[in-house]
């Protein structure tokens, strides 16, 4: 089970070693997120985004490797 005391120390302990948090930061969206504010929404949009990247990424790999074993099984026609 997840120690929320703990990480909730962590939070406290990295916002103390980076001082003023401005608003729209990276650590201010993530801590948005965590109390259930607006920073859930753009933290489901970059990851819904991120997610979308890897997977056409995954899909154009697939489609070069299934090129390169089509061209590979193909029979020499100068035999």
């Amino acid at each position: 089970m997840i120690d929320f005391l703990l990480l909730g120390s962590v939070a406290a302990s990295v916002q103390s070693a980076i001082g003023s948090v401005q608003a729209g930061s990276l650590f201010a969206t993530l801590q948005s997120a965590g109390a259930g504010g607006s920073g859930w929404g753009t933290l489901i949009g970059y990851t819904q985004a991120a997610g979308a990247t890897i997977m056409g990424g995954l899909a154009v790999a697939a489609g070069a490797s299934s090129k390169d074993n089509n061209q590979s099984n193909k029979p020499d026609s100068d035999l």
